[in-house]
């Protein structure tokens, strides 16, 4: 069985910590709390086993997962991000309220104005990533 392949638990050793905030993170999400938790570090030093673990042992829940490239070309442009994760949604952005819709379509590059505020952003995502949590929408 390949290191990918294998139960996380059976790999994660010395990983008691990390594990334990990440399940207090989601236990806190399940109450009705929301969190943000940035998970940083080097390439092959268990990041996406830590990620692998809390969704297997919460396959009830829909976790979203960015992966971001530290290239210059990615980090040069606003809301790199942000753009991965909405365009997976496109579907809920016409149903949000006419200035986040806009912000988020300008963002995106599909409607034409000004840079968008970066607040309405935030809003826009906050209400779209709502939409989608009560569709029960999967990705």
């Amino acid at each position: 069985m390949s290191p990918r392949n294998q139960d996380p638990s059976d790999v994660l050793i010395g990983r008691t910590s990390e594990r334990a905030t990440l399940r207090q993170l989601l236990a806190s999400v399940c109450a009705g709390a929301g969190g943000v938790l940035v998970i940083r570090g080097d390439p092959g030093i268990g990041k996406t086993a830590l990620l692998d673990d809390v969704a297997a042992t919460h396959q009830d829940l829909t976790i979203e997962r960015i992966v971001g490239a530290e290239a210059e070309a990615e980090a040069e442009l606003a809301f790199a991000g942000v753009q991965r994760l909405i365009l997976r949604h496109r579907d809920f952005v016409d149903e949000l309220p006419a200035p986040q819709r806009h912000a988020l379509l300008v963002m995106l590059g599909v409607e034409f104005g000004p840079p968008p505020d970066r607040f309405l952003v935030g809003l826009g995502v906050h209400a779209l990533l709502g939409l989608v949590a009560t569709s029960g929408a999967r990705s």
